[in-house]
């Protein structure tokens, strides 16, 4: 139990008493701890805030040795003996005052004031007054770190943090602010007016209007210019908030530099509409570009022309001198098909050895005539490649709108059919669209009723593509590819009949079949992590009856839906951007993966990424063959997968035949690899035991 305050002075009269009872009084009320002195530095009176405050034992204080209490007292300070030195101090310099900070070893802190007490004018005394300032202390403390923290990660952020004036003059900003705009540090920019670092006035205003009008704005994408002129793209998110200080509005904000991300961008919307290898337009892009010629162009009296060509005897150079050497043919051939293109003509390259030119205005039939020849003769030129003379020929097909198709793929299909005439008929030469596309409509059907009774004779089989983690080289799945086993010309790829079998509605049946027995197959093997991936015609994406058909399949096989992969080619994709969401999304609910197929041979494009429910990317062979021929190639593949990552997608690239190109999609991150160097597609138990060979 505390005791009383201390007696008071040994004064007998009245009037003292009196008003020691009023200090006494006055020291109770305050929340300071108080303890008074006489002279001599005996203790004479205290309030129970002092005893509390300090602990002192009862028997010290009811025995007021000064001594032992103040020995109590430096036992629980950090540093007792500048305490005592205070102490000796005052009372060397009896009418001195003080104010310290007292550290105790437990954490608390008190803030020390010392006055003289006076008697006439002389001291006959001291208070010292004790506040516990544990608290505020520790609160300016942590005040002080936020500050320091928050300091710390304005100078140390990697975006860019700003606070501007209204007016566009910077008040203050990180290095990395200045860094992004060219300057050496933020004293280099303090004072500047942002605004003029907008390449782009229009846009500025717009921003500022829109910070007027809606206060904020989040990652905004906008081009500023760089000390040294260069642009230099960022994502701003920038607040207008009032600004106690100056009592005015003030812009906040960050920016974070994008502008390796914009080139990506640029790079894959470029991919989207030309060919990796030539730099060509490819058929999306021209059939755009025809799409535009046709609009009109009877009521300007113009017709348009199509000029279909295919290189003779293509794939024996490729068996011959190998795939590289093919490919710089075809770059060759597409050099030489723009010098002879007029300048309003398009060329573009469709495929393989395929290439296509537009005229957009033709006057006559002798002027197609006549450019053939030149395209012929062109071609016929010998090429160096890998130190050997090549010659090489093409056969060319020409079409003329409105004689040969009213629209632009029955212009393309005319002088397609057109061109195979041209070599059947000898090739190196040209043929013009005529009734001979009547007899290919008569080939087309065929193979469709030759089609149907395939799929009744069940002559179709599937392969199996193993796919492999790039990091570890496990095998994780693999890719069910169609086949035809003809009993007359043996083993058929799928780019000879799937056309056929969209056009005659047959890809239903056969998809089907395909994905049951792809399932069936999987399952069958018996391994629990195995992942299937099976292609979905653009056919199969629009038909009503997807999803119960797939819900069928799973449940009949015993398929587990998140160890399935569908796979849908970008044309497809697009082709009802809203409706395939839809029903992309419906599928992925159910756990099944979506991968985009030959990514950048279509409509690539970041908005149609960013609106589908996709699961991974897969990278076409075109590009990655494309890792071996240089920088460009790389860096496409580069950015592809960079983009891929960061729309939080798994990227698999196909077609990869070297060790270079595995090491070099390793080095940039990519997830998953099909190819040649791993396996070829196998037959159902190759494929099996490759699998448990690997595993």
């Amino acid at each position: 139990m505390l005791p009383d305050a201390g007696p008071a002075f040994l004064d007998e009269h009245e009037t003292t008493r009196r008003s020691l009872a009023l200090l006494r009084s006055t020291l109770e009320s305050t929340a300071d701890g108080i303890l008074v002195v006489d002279r001599d530095g005996r203790m004479v009176s205290f309030n129970r805030r002092f005893a509390q405050m300090w602990g002192i034992p009862g028997e010290i204080l009811d025995s007021r040795d000064d001594r032992k209490a103040l020995a109590y007292v430096t036992d629980q300070l950090v540093e007792p003996e500048g305490f005592e030195r205070k102490v000796r101090e005052l009372y060397a310099d009896p009418l001195g005052e003080s104010f310290d900070v007292l550290l105790f070893r437990d954490g608390r802190v008190f803030e020390r004031y010392s006055i003289p007490l006076l008697a006439d004018g002389q001291a006959d005394g001291r208070v010292w007054s004790f506040r516990d300032a544990s608290e505020r202390r520790r609160a300016e403390e942590a005040l002080r770190a936020s500050e320091e923290r928050y300091r710390s990660l304005f100078e140390r952020h990697v975006a860019g943090i700003f606070r501007n004036a209204v007016d566009g003059r910077i008040l203050d900003c990180n290095d990395a602010y200045a860094h992004l705009l060219g300057y050496g540090s933020r004293w280099d920019l303090i004072g500047r007016n942002a605004f003029e670092f907008f390449s782009d006035p229009a846009l500025r205003e717009e921003a500022i209007r829109e910070l007027r009008e809606r206060r904020s704005f989040s990652d905004r994408e906008l081009c500023l210019r760089r000390r040294d002129g260069t642009p230099v793209w960022v994502s701003a998110t920038t607040s207008l908030r009032w600004d106690v200080d100056s009592g005015a509005d003030c812009l906040e904000g960050a920016m974070v530099d994008i502008t390796r991300r914009k080139e990506a961008e640029r790079q894959i919307l470029h991919q989207a509409h030309h060919d990796a290898l030539t730099g060509l337009p490819n058929r999306t892009f021209f059939l755009e570009r025809l799409g535009e010629a046709l609009e009109g162009a009877a009521a300007r009296d113009r017709r348009p022309g199509v000029l279909f060509l295919d290189l003779d005897q293509f794939k024996r150079v490729n068996d011959t001198l190998g795939h590289s050497a093919g490919d710089r043919l075809l770059q060759q051939v597409a050099a030489r098909l723009l010098a002879v293109a007029g300048p309003e003509d398009t060329v573009a390259r469709v495929g393989g050895d395929e290439f296509i030119l537009l005229v957009p205005a033709i006057a006559e039939v002798r002027q197609a005539e006549e450019l053939a020849g030149r395209i012929l003769r062109a071609i016929e030129e010998p090429i160096e490649i890998a130190g050997r003379r090549l010659f090489v020929t093409t056969s060319l097909g020409i079409s003329l709108f409105p004689t040969d198709g009213a629209d632009a793929e029955a212009l393309l299909t005319s002088a397609d059919v057109a061109m195979y005439r041209a070599k059947e008929l000898g090739r190196n030469g040209y043929q013009l669209c005529s009734a001979d596309l009547s007899a290919r409509v008569f080939a087309r059907l065929t193979l469709e009723s030759v089609l149907r009774l395939a799929l009744e004779r069940r002559e179709f089989d599937l392969f199996y593509q193993p796919q492999l983690d790039v990091a570890s080289g496990r095998a994780v799945g693999f890719e069910a590819l169609l086949r035809w086993r003809h009993p007359e010309r043996g083993l058929v790829p799928p780019d000879e009949f799937v056309a056929a079998a969209e056009s005659s509605f047959l890809i239903d049946a056969l998809g089907r079949w395909a994905l049951s027995t792809a399932c069936r197959q999987i399952v069958a093997w018996d391994v629990p992590d195995l992942r299937l991936a099976v292609n979905l015609s653009p056919h199969q994406l629009v038909r009503g009856d997807l999803l119960a058909t797939i819900d069928a399949i799973l449940e009949e096989t015993g398929m587990p839906p998140e160890r399935l992969d569908l796979e849908i080619t970008e044309s497809a994709a697009v082709a009802e951007i809203a409706a395939t969401s839809e029903l992309l999304s419906s599928l992925r609910r159910r756990g099944i993966r979506i991968a985009i197929d030959d990514f950048g041979a279509g409509h690539a494009s970041l908005s149609y990424l960013r609106q589908l429910p996709l699961d991974a990317l897969k990278i076409d062979r075109e590009f990655v063959r494309g890792i071996d021929e240089g920088r460009q190639g790389v860096a496409i593949v580069t950015a592809i997968i960079e983009l891929a990552h960061g729309l939080g997608l798994q990227v698999i690239a196909e077609g990869v035949e070297t060790e270079r190109q595995l090491e070099l999609l390793s080095a940039r991150g990519c997830d998953l690899f099909q190819g040649y160097l791993a396996a070829a597609p196998l037959p159902s138990g190759d494929a099996e035991r490759w699998f448990r060979l690997r595993r």
